[in-house]
């Protein structure tokens, strides 16, 4: 089957954000080294806090450093013995509400392919992918078409093998979302945010097969799609707001980009309830892993490894849907 069948800050630019968090990423890199350096067994959560606290007393600490610190401490605050639970720790913060993407067909040209491909008991042959084909071909500029052409390709079986043209077909429709005059608004923006996180999403798979040596890059194109992403995401956050929870593990990986792995742990904790168990229990490893902490790291891998054995050795991957 060819590859078609199948505001974070509102009041910086976007240059200005990247500049401040290259240059605090590597204050707390720092940071994180000294902290990783606790005792093996119970004095080991308050050697951390100690220093943590110590960090967020001095004045000269950053701001922006402060905010991860102050993340560090209220996870190692509910890690309160040296075994980890395999639940996410219970938390009075609530979350916003999911919004659902809204399925988009104002011309109805797509309902009848879209039944084909995603409908109750589906199960889609050749011509109905070429069916959607044709049609984009006599009427690119549909929307309903579009999205549906996303959907199709972005589905988890296909998120490795086309990335790039999946963030194609993601700006495609972004375009037409943002010059239509007639789409409902709300329903309109809740769109434009869930086709930005798909065009992102499928940017960090691209860059994750890159790291992995699976599909390198050719010389400067790993920059260029890296700048993409940065802009995508700042796109959508500029929308949206942070602490979505249909985009939490995105914003999790841009978290972990940035050398913010405690925020990262953070935001995986308070959002743990509506993300799969699989990815959770890989994430909360992988991000202890990230900060160093190897007595929590341990045990969240011997979780992980219990109730996923067979993904539990595999790379890690920081986009992870």
């Amino acid at each position: 089957m060819n590859a078609f069948g199948m505001r974070f800050s509102k009041h910086c630019s976007v240059s200005g954000f990247f500049l401040v968090v290259v240059l605090q990423a590597s204050l707390a890199s720092g940071q994180l080294s000294v902290l990783s350096k606790g005792n093996p067994a119970v004095e080991w959560r308050k050697a951390q806090l100690a220093q943590i606290e110590i960090q967020l007393a001095d004045s000269t600490t950053p701001a922006e450093l402060k905010l991860e610190l102050a993340a560090q401490k209220q996870w190692l605050s509910d890690y309160a013995s040296v075994k980890l639970s395999p639940q996410p720790p219970q938390t009075s913060e609530k979350s916003p509400a999911v919004i659902d993407e809204p399925i988009l067909d104002p011309e109805k040209k797509a309902f009848a392919i879209r039944k084909k491909l995603f409908g109750l008991n589906a199960k889609p042959k050749t011509e109905d992918t070429e069916q959607l084909r044709a049609a984009l071909e006599r009427t690119p500029s549909d929307i309903g078409l579009r999205q549906l052409q996303l959907h199709w390709l972005d589905q988890p079986q296909y998120r490795e093998e086309y990335p790039a043209e999946i963030a194609d077909a993601a700006n495609r429709l972004r375009g037409l979302l943002e010059s239509n005059k007639q789409l409902d608004p709300a329903k309109q923006e809740t769109a434009i945010a869930n086709t930005l996180y798909r065009q992102a999403r499928a940017l960090g798979y691209r860059l994750d097969l890159d790291s992995e040596g699976k599909k390198p890059f050719e010389k400067g194109d790993r920059e260029v799609v890296d700048s993409q992403l940065g802009s995508v995401y700042t796109q959508l956050i500029n929308l949206v707001g942070l602490g979505r929870p249909e985009f939490a593990l995105l914003e999790i990986r841009m978290l972990r980009r940035d050398n913010w792995f405690g925020r990262a742990l953070q935001v995986l904790e308070r959002h743990a309830s509506r993300i799969e168990p699989r990815w959770y229990l890989e994430k909360r490893r992988d991000l202890l892993r990230d900060l160093g902490w190897t007595t929590p790291a341990a045990q969240a891998q011997e979780m992980f490894a219990t109730a996923f054995p067979e993904e539990a050795n595999a790379s890690p991957r920081k986009t992870s849907e």
